[in-house]
């Protein structure tokens, strides 16, 4: 992978989130288009690898930049130093992928995640953000008029906030997962142009 490639995507990473933001704040600096809401589990499956190329060949990018966000620390909470970016290109499979996450039982990232993670890439035209403690996966789009391509790239399974609150993608969404003034404060932060309208 060149060098300028993943120096760029993570840079990109930085610029395209606000420190210390979580949810239900929105996370992500500068203008978006909107922002499409969907199951964080997919982040820990070989799909995801997929998703991740389809976005690539979408934007004309090289590679995407993966970052945990946070220190992460183990059952008698020792801090565990997080590994350098990891950087997917257009030809890495689910398998090596897999084999990233986990490299051996017990090990890997898979372990060891348990605050923050955010994903994009050299060009920038979208950005993953997910927390793992609430169960909360959000992509953001640059560009409105291609909301309904990375819905797509995502199997369909992400949608707009207030659909996704209605219709929730993952536990963290439910009314159980989140308290009411939290649902209200994400949907105020997350709406998309035509939520606004509605």
């Amino acid at each position: 992978m060149n060098s300028n490639h993943t120096q760029r995507a993570a840079l990109n990473l930085d610029a395209a989130l606000v420190p210390g933001f979580r949810f239900p704040l929105n996370v992500f600096r500068g203008q978006w288009g909107g922002y499409l809401f969907f199951d964080g589990d997919l982040i820990f499956d070989a799909q995801f690898v997929k998703a991740v190329r389809t976005l690539l060949e979408i934007e004309n990018a090289e590679c995407a930049c993966l970052r945990i966000l946070d220190p992460s620390y183990d059952s008698v909470g020792h801090k565990w130093t997080s590994p350098e970016d990891f950087f997917l290109n257009k030809g890495i499979s689910g398998d090596n992928y897999m084999s990233f996450l986990r490299p051996v039982p017990g090990v890997g990232w898979l372990v060891a995640m348990f605050g923050r993670l955010g994903c994009t890439s050299d060009v920038g035209s979208w950005c993953i953000y997910w927390e793992r403690n609430n169960e909360i996966a959000v992509i953001a789009v640059r560009e409105a008029r291609k909301l309904n391509q990375v819905k797509a790239v995502l199997e369909n399974n992400a949608a707009p906030i207030k659909q996704a609150l209605e219709e929730p993608p993952s536990w963290g969404l439910t009314s159980r997962g989140m308290p009411p003034e939290w649902r209200a404060k994400l949907q105020q932060e997350y709406a998309n142009a035509e939520e606004h309208s509605t």
